[in-house]
């Protein structure tokens, strides 16, 4: 069995270094101005890679980003990428109240759009993950007209009963719906253990990942949410000290095998944006739209079904 005809869905998250956590105590938001940017050289390499695959990602975006780089964003929009938010400034939304929420995913929105993006249908964290316990801001998501949201991270030990929590499902309220897209985990010996992308693609071996590819085409026909970002195919991202040892290992660590690990998966299946892959895209008459916001019929996303064990799947790796 080759695994080139699964659909699968590709997403960037478009900050710059210096907005990662790790740096926040020693690197103020006032202090941006002064560190040299790498995110329009980053961003071209993210460009070339996906034109070489022929493929149309999602990118979320801080709104800060938009205002500051609105071209980055035409590029990008011009090149057929799907533009979501990740809010206006990278903070933890778990902080904020729903008001101070609502209020971020409105000004970020309005940087998107005037910097040239689509209708904004998606959202992403810009720091941390949450939890079941953060579903409040689902609720503000689906009120503000969001469709699909990929902040939920399945928990280390996920007890029997969420299992259905590891892989894309449909979150409804009073007020709407929307589609959670968690980051895929391969369970290992009780452990939900990330295989998507970021750190961990970075950080853990290629044959890892690979068995974790595999192990989550077999066992489902849901879609495995690669993500990354620009800054992470930068082998020579300016180094800032005073961090601490692990979280020094944690930035900086393989990002020179990167590009290489994306390659891999890239070439061994077929990604797309998360609109595409839900039906979610923007259409161009009213008539279409109001279809494209309508409820999804249970086969918007394939149904999980467990495929028979000992197939062979054929990778092309370098």
């Amino acid at each position: 069995m080759t695994i080139g005809n699964r659909r699968h869905i590709v997403t960037v998250l478009l900050h710059d270094y210096y907005h990662r956590c790790v740096f926040s105590k020693v690197i103020g938001s006032r202090q941006w101005h002064r560190l040299a940017s790498r995110l329009e050289q980053n961003v071209e390499k993210v460009r070339k890679l996906f034109s070489e695959y022929e493929v149309k990602a999602t990118f979320f975006t801080l709104g800060w980003v938009a205002e500051q780089r609105p071209e980055l964003i035409a590029r990008l929009v011009e090149d057929g990428h799907e533009i979501a938010s990740a809010g206006f400034v990278p903070q933890d939304v778990r902080r904020l109240t729903p008001e101070a929420f609502r209020e971020d995913l409105l000004r970020a929105r309005e940087a998107l759009e005037a910097a040239g993006a689509r209708q904004i249908l998606g959202y992403r964290c810009p720091l941390g993950w949450l939890s079941p316990a953060d579903r409040w801001v689902l609720d503000v998501l689906i009120e503000e007209g969001y469709r699909y949201d990929a902040s939920m991270r399945p928990s280390l030990l996920t007890v029997q009963e969420a299992k259905s929590l590891r892989r894309p499902y449909l979150y409804k309220n009073a007020r709407g719906w929307l589609w959670e897209l968690p980051p895929p985990t391969a369970r290992v010996l009780g452990f939900n253990i990330p295989i998507a992308g970021g750190n961990y693609l970075r950080q853990l071996p290629r044959w890892f990942t690979l068995w974790g590819f595999q192990k989550w085409t077999f066992e489902s026909n849901d879609p495995f949410v690669l993500y990354f970002h620009p800054w992470e195919l930068d082998g020579d991202l300016p180094r800032i000290n005073n961090i601490g040892f692990l979280a020094h290992l944690r930035q900086y660590r393989n990002l020179d095998r990167m590009a290489e690990q994306v390659q891999i998966l890239l070439r061994n299946a077929q990604f797309m944006s998360v609109s595409r892959y839900l039906g979610l895209e923007p259409e161009p008459s009213a008539e279409k739209e109001t279809q494209a916001h309508a409820e999804p019929a249970p086969r918007a996303v394939p149904v999980s079904v467990v495929r028979p064990k000992g197939k062979e799947v054929t990778l092309v790796v370098p």
